[in-house]
């Protein structure tokens, strides 16, 4: 198998957590840490990806302020009186 050398910013706690999980082992601390992506992957590929159908299936259960409906509104559906001048 070929590797790549990358580095990867962590946070201070999440990286003794898995130096601590390394030394418990008996692993390197790139052995765990490619196990564990590894696992990830694979459970997050398990799982059927849902595509919303439509953009209430986006936005469901999004709360959207008041008025950026009004300001939608507004956008959308002109007042009628605004064509009557032209």
């Amino acid at each position: 198998m070929k590797f790549v050398t990358t580095n990867i910013r962590l946070p201070e706690d999440l990286w003794k957590a898995l130096k601590m999980e390394a030394v418990h082992q008996g692993k390197r601390f790139a052995e765990i840490v490619r196990e564990l992506l590894t696992s990830a992957l694979k459970n997050q590929r398990k799982e059927p990806r849902k595509k919303p159908k439509s953009l209430c299936g986006i936005l469901k259960g999004v709360e959207i302020p008041d008025e950026l409906i009004e300001e939608a509104k507004r956008s959308l559906f002109p007042p009628p009186e605004r064509y009557l001048d032209e």
